[in-house]
């Protein structure tokens, strides 16, 4: 098999890769898990590409050019759900940083300190 049909192989699976990525839904542990998987066979994947790139010899072909491109734009894709993501996990971590601060302030101020109490009416 020549190195083109090879490199043009590897591409259809990284971007394959890619898809998933950009179609996950960042809402539990299960998916960033899914995430962590696909990112490091997607790492594999370009490893061997780039190996192969170096010894293409002729210009990229049109469908190599346009799958690049299209994979390109997947990763922009997943890049902007990402940090979504992250906006809404800084979000969340505020407000569970103010609700534990406000739950401190609270439970302190209703401290009881010994003493003595002296009634006047007796």
């Amino acid at each position: 098999m020549n190195v083109m049909r090879l490199l043009e192989e590897r591409l259809a699976r990284y971007e394959h890769l890619s898809e998933q990525i950009s179609s996950l839904y960042y809402v539990d542990e299960q998916s960033i898990m899914i995430l962590e998987e696909l990112q490091e066979q997607q790492l594999e994947m370009w490893q061997e590409i780039m190996g192969l790139r170096e010894r293409v010899q002729e210009p990229f072909s049109p469908l190599v050019v346009k799958t690049i491109n299209h994979c390109i734009e997947l990763e922009r894709i997943s890049i902007q759900k990402m940090q979504e993501f992250q906006g809404k996990l800084s979000v969340e971590m505020k407000q569970m940083q103010n609700t534990h601060l406000t739950r401190r302030y609270y439970q302190d101020a209703y401290t009881q300190t010994e003493g003595y109490f002296f009634d006047k009416q007796r």
